[in-house]
């Protein structure tokens, strides 16, 4: 696959997902893509968690909600609220966005200012070679920012001994890698409950390009 194709693969957000674990030797491929981008300065701006256990992801996508609807108590594809099983994947890699502000901290010290901005743009990039890569290999890949960040990090910490640290979570990214289900379009959920089929709309991809020659 060239990177046209795996980009117009990653264009679409995989929803349903085949139960094949992923080889080692992938998943450490693309930790290593992953953490081997860029940031502004090379300043650390997120810690990256990395799961292949079912029951967490699980955890992740009863907790992979859009709070807006939520709260307005709107109905998506059968569920009460809008959930988003791309997280379900056998991969899931979850990017906590976390630094410090603090002109006391040493990276200010040097010289070396972080605002939020560039820390979302350094996980952009981040995630944006790992789902080009994972595409290129024949695997599929979904986003997700609708998390309840505070029920993830809680989880991690109090079921799994896994810290982030004491930083506030500024924000949260996730991206499931798997192979997708065959006959299955890549926008049909496939609720875990009763496995009942539903289609989530898609969109049109409408970035400009211009041109200077």
């Amino acid at each position: 696959m060239n990177f046209q194709e795996a980009a117009k693969s990653a264009n679409h957000a995989q929803r349903n997902w085949l139960d094949e674990p992923i080889p080692e030797s992938d998943v450490t491929e693309l930790i290593n893509v992953a953490t081997t981008m860029p940031t502004k300065q090379n300043v650390p701006v997120y810690k990256l968690i990395v799961s292949t256990n079912k029951e967490f992801n699980s955890f992740v996508y009863k907790n992979a909600v859009d709070e807006i609807h939520e709260q307005n108590k709107k109905y998506d594809h059968g569920g009460e609220f809008i959930r988003n099983s791309m997280v379900l994947a056998p991969l899931l890699l979850i990017y906590v966005i976390q630094f410090s502000t603090n002109v006391d901290d040493p990276w200010w010290k040097k010289g070396r200012h972080i605002t939020i901005e560039d820390a979302n743009m350094g996980t952009g990039i981040s995630s944006g070679a790992v789902a080009l890569a994972a595409n290129a290999k024949g695997y599929k890949t979904g986003f997700c920012t609708c998390l309840k960040a505070d029920a993830i990090l809680h989880e991690l910490k109090k079921r799994y001994k896994i810290s982030t640290g004491n930083k506030k979570c500024l924000n949260m990214l996730a991206l499931g890698i798997g192979k997708p289900n065959p006959g299955i379009d890549h926008n049909v959920v496939i609720r875990p409950e009763d496995n009942e089929q539903f289609y989530i709309r898609t969109h049109l991809n409408e970035n400009e390009c211009l041109i200077v020659k």
